[in-house]
């Protein structure tokens, strides 16, 4: 089914005729590119259309460009920055987690219960000193997904118009439809007729 409605629907928009190669919206450019590297069908479904438009806008515009270098950037930067911090926070739990298991393999239980507080004592201890660093660490993550979701909210709102073009630029008007569908009624009364 999915192989006639495809060809139906290329043909159907070819004869309600596209844009000229001098009218290409930032839509077509995009689905142009896509289609080189993949065919029509794979790209409706493995390419983001809202992406794939939006770096054609980037392509063309230097102020974007920018913009998403700046993007990149504080990505990079901010793995690069709590990187050093996590790591070190994170050889420590998996200290005190290896201590706890290994202590419970003690025999002796008055020596077990001495040791197991030793270590929630010296756990407790750290935690207490790294708070202000976890708080900053979380302060990072939230503000990075801030700037993820107000980076998605900018490239909608920029790539809207640009459909918005698309559509415009290839209505779809219902005449090649009704036309078809009057060829299948007579077809159809034609079988009908026939015994």
């Amino acid at each position: 089914m999915k192989k006639i409605i495809i060809p139906s629907l290329l043909l159907l928009m070819l004869s309600c005729g596209g844009p000229t190669k001098e009218n290409k919206t930032v839509v077509d450019q995009a689905i142009n590119k896509s289609e080189s590297v993949a065919s029509i069908d794979s790209y409706s479904r493995n390419v983001n259309r809202v992406i794939s438009i939006y770096n054609e806008l980037v392509k063309k515009d230097p102020q974007l460009q920018a913009l998403e270098k700046k993007v990149d950037a504080i990505k990079e930067e901010t793995s690069a920055v709590t990187s050093k911090y996590t790591g070190i926070i994170t050889q420590s739990e998996t200290y005190y987690e290896d201590a706890r298991a290994l202590a419970k393999s003690v025999t002796d239980s008055v020596s077990r219960q001495a040791i197991e507080q030793q270590i929630s004592s010296s756990s407790e201890q750290y935690n207490v000193r790294i708070k202000h660093i976890r708080d900053l660490i979380s302060s990072i993550q939230n503000n990075t997904a801030k700037i993820h979701d107000q980076h998605t909210l900018f490239m909608i709102s920029k790539t809207l118009p640009e459909i918005r073009k698309y559509q415009d630029a290839h209505s779809l008007k219902p005449d090649s439809l009704i036309s078809f569908i009057n060829k299948q009624k007579t077809l159809l009364n034609e079988l009908k007729s026939m015994k």
